[in-house]
């Protein structure tokens, strides 16, 4: 490693089956009177909030819902729940579900405690006041939002993403509870597990990667090759779930402190403009963004394969790297996922605009080659005729 000073952030995490029902107590140690629930419809009729609202009971805390976070949450709704956080005179945020209802919570805090609107928040730091304590509970093994300083809300002006972060952030603690993930069916697994992998390669590719984000994204790796197809297969496997949990918060503990990259930065295009679930969209992408920054990275793609469980001993250097693209397409095709862009509707007339878009991403900063506009649009191509090296 090189001699610049890193700095390195997380949250207390308190990890394991059935840790939901610390919930109370922990609130209780932050502080907590009244706890504002930040969270989504199908958590409720899941019946998620049940063993969180007795465990706040118990503490004798009292609790408002939210329950109306959307699964690409806006700009205009982290408005609306920073104003009812005011109104309901909560001291302690919680945000429960996927990455949208912890990305809103956290978003939503910013405004708590800055002014609005939320847009001119948009990069690292651009807030001054840290967001109320937090607490944040994911139902998937996926975004790992849990673990990060950043959140992700869609500006509705642009219909673009807004990534925003800074340590003032950061959840106070990530309360992670496998059991939680036990109902989520095949097909989110799956996408869920490959925002997951997203953030382990990204972190692990990024230019701001140190070696306290390697460990975890190389661990995570290793985790997720092994265990999310597990998953897939058999939502009752709770050793698979419960790897796939662990791997979730050390891949994007990792991407938090390091940044992601060009996989994001196109991916997010499919998310506004096609609908395209986030984790569908990075595994899409990734095996082609991965072949094309392959001149950049080439020794660190070859760990990421021989992570994933690839024996690299009697390949080249490029052999190597491009074997990590390919186990990923693999993975992603085995686990039941879209392949390509015309899968899930992107047409060549679409590529002009989304390039441009994604070439003002935010994650582009950390990629590991430098992509112009017409860089994207041949990865986009790519993509889009399923044109993968083997």
């Amino acid at each position: 490693m090189n001699s610049e000073m890193f700095e390195f952030v997380a949250p207390r995490l308190i990890f394991g089956n059935g840790c939901i029902k610390e919930a109370g107590v922990v609130a209780e140690e932050l502080g907590a009177t009244k706890v504002f629930i930040v969270t989504d419809k199908g958590i409720v009729k899941a019946g998620l909030l049940e063993e969180l609202k007795k465990s706040l009971e118990d503490s004798d805390l009292n609790y408002e819902i939210w329950d109306k976070v959307s699964s690409n949450p806006k700009d205009n709704e982290t408005e609306q729940i920073a104003k009812a956080y005011k109104e309901a005179e909560a001291n302690l945020l919680m945000g429960i579900g996927g990455g949208s209802a912890m990305d809103a919570a956290k978003a939503a805090g910013i405004l708590v405690t800055n002014k609005e609107p939320i847009n001119q928040y948009e990069g690292c730091n651009k807030f001054k006041n840290p967001i109320p304590a937090l607490i944040a509970i994911p139902t998937t093994s996926g975004t790992g939002s849990e673990a990060s300083m950043w959140c992700v809300i869609t500006d509705t002006r642009r219909n673009a993403k807004m990534s925003l972060g800074g340590p003032g952030m950061l959840p106070k603690v990530a309360l992670v509870d496998p059991a939680l993930t036990k109902g989520l069916p095949p097909d989110l697994t799956a996408g869920t597990g490959m925002d997951a992998l997203s953030h382990a390669v990204e972190s692990y590719l990024s230019t701001g990667s140190i070696p306290p984000s390697d460990a975890l994204a190389l661990h995570s790796l290793r985790l997720i090759a092994e265990n999310l197809p597990l998953a897939v297969a058999n939502g009752e496997n709770m050793e698979a779930r419960t790897n796939m949990a662990l791997a979730s918060f050390e891949a994007n503990l990792a991407a938090s402190n390091t940044g992601c990259g060009a996989v994001h930065s196109l991916g997010h295009q499919l998310t506004t403009d096609f609908g395209v679930h986030h984790g569908i969209s990075m595994g899409i992408m990734m095996p082609y963004v991965m072949q094309f920054n392959m001149i950049g990275c080439m020794a660190r793609m070859r760990d990421i394969a021989e992570a994933m469980g690839k024996d690299t001993s009697m390949m080249t250097h490029r052999e190597t790297a491009l074997q990590a693209a390919v186990t990923i397409y693999e993975l992603q095709k085995d686990i039941g996922l879209a392949t390509n862009l015309k899968q899930v509707g992107v047409k060549e007339d679409d590529i002009p605009k989304i390039s441009e878009k994604a070439s003002l991403d935010v994650d582009m900063s950390t990629n590991p080659r430098r992509a112009t506009v017409e860089d994207i649009k041949m990865i986009y191509e790519m993509a889009l005729e399923e044109n993968i090296e083997k």
